[in-house]
């Protein structure tokens, strides 16, 4: 990186501990492609350190699931779009979070918690930032719960006979 800055080939916009960011100079000098109109929409280049957030800068369009945005400096993110699951289409999670709950818990206890979920927050009003993260901690042991607690019987009424 230090050899193109050197160059004068990018240079440095904004670093900080977890990302450093770059701009490509003299983009139209360097790059050998004729497509010019491509060659405007991926100028800027960001580098991201942070180990905890899996999503990438990179000069692929996005997949089916995920969603561009611009932030003001104008530099792309991709962040992943979460689906509606459960019956009232109110559990947000990545089609990633389902996958990997369904190969950890099963697919029919991923179901059940799903739905009990969707049913807490319809009945509630509970809010998340993560219902990945909500169902892990918390629903699938209170869905367990409700499906293993024996039912209360009823005591056994006698009719009077008059």
């Amino acid at each position: 990186m230090n050899l193109l800055v050197e160059e004068n080939m990018i240079e440095l916009v904004k670093k900080t501990g977890k990302s450093t960011i770059y701009r490509i100079t003299n983009y139209e000098k360097f790059n050998q492609q004729d497509n010019q109109e491509q060659d405007q929409e991926y100028q800027d280049v960001e580098e991201f350190d942070n180990q905890q957030d899996n999503q990438q800068i990179t000069d692929r369009p996005p997949t089916d699931n995920q969603q561009t945005t611009n932030n003001e400096e104008g530099i792309r993110k991709i962040k992943k779009v979460k689906n509606k699951y459960g019956n009232f289409k109110n559990v947000l999670l990545t089609e990633d979070e389902l996958f990997k709950l369904e190969n950890e818990y099963g697919v029919g206890d991923t179901k059940t918690a799903i739905e009990y979920l969707s049913a807490y927050i319809e009945e509630k009003g509970y809010k998340s930032k993560s219902h990945n993260l909500a169902i892990r901690r918390w629903v699938f042991e209170a869905s367990m719960n409700k499906k293993n607690k024996p039912k209360e019987q009823l005591p056994e009424r006698k009719l009077a006979v008059l």
